[in-house]
């Protein structure tokens, strides 16, 4: 029996410094459950130097004994860049998702079906309607709160303005990539290129992620 699949991304936990967030890639089939295939996620804390200096060795012996082997990745990179400039880093293989924090939003991960540009504006215009509905409940309140809580929501429009101003699909707010169906070779070619911080393959390395919660380093500084 054949059944229809589709991809989603569920939130599994940020961490309260705001540095990881963690997602796992899960399809469904059916009714049947989701079943977490594996873990890629720094231990015991986001800036684990020997998690990242293990993994990059890991990465860096297998791709030695086998290089043209099927494996995915999670790529993290080392600092939050536009749409173009993440593209142009992503090595050879299939381009799944890529993580993101949009100006005053929390990190999200956002599938990829054509480009990183284009999956980025949809979802900038998804999140602008969001805020302009929100700035719409609040002038409301606005003509019949008093006292505090007329100050309070006079804040809070000022907030979701500046926010809805930031928020362009052109954002430097990619910060990870998924990559699969690559190889052992073409992953270790990018954990030499600047801009990336860590390729995270799994051990033993597999062709897909499906199934896996994924935890990239979230960088704290954005980049142009």
């Amino acid at each position: 029996m054949a059944f229809l699949q589709r991809f989603r991304w569920v939130i599994f936990g940020v961490a309260a410094v705001a540095l990881i967030a963690a997602w796992q890639y899960t399809v469904h089939a059916g009714n049947s459950k989701t079943k977490i295939a594996g873990v890629l996620a720094p231990t015991p804390g986001p800036n684990s130097s020997g998690y990242i200096s293990a993994k990059r060795a890991y990465l860096e012996r297998s791709a030695a004994s086998d290089p043209s082997k099927p494996a995915a990745a999670l790529i993290s990179l080392a600092r939050l860049m536009r749409p173009a400039a993440a593209d142009a880093l992503r090595p050879s293989g299939h381009l799944t998702a890529v993580f993101v924090r949009f100006p005053a939003s929390d990190p999200e991960a956002i599938e990829i079906t054509t480009t990183i540009s284009d999956a980025m504006n949809a979802r900038a215009k998804e999140l602008q309607s969001v805020i302009q509905g929100e700035m719409s409940g609040l002038t409301k309140e606005l003509q019949t709160a008093t006292g505090s809580r007329k100050k309070q929501v006079q804040q809070l429009l000022a907030q979701r303005h500046t926010g809805l101003a930031a928020l362009k699909g052109d954002c430097a707010c990619v910060y990870a990539l998924v990559i699969e169906n690559s190889t052992l070779g073409s992953l270790e070619a990018e954990q030499k290129k600047g801009g990336v911080r860590l390729v995270d393959v799994p051990d033993p390395p597999v062709a897909t992620l499906q199934g896996w919660q994924l935890t990239p380093i979230l960088p704290s500084a954005r980049s142009s």
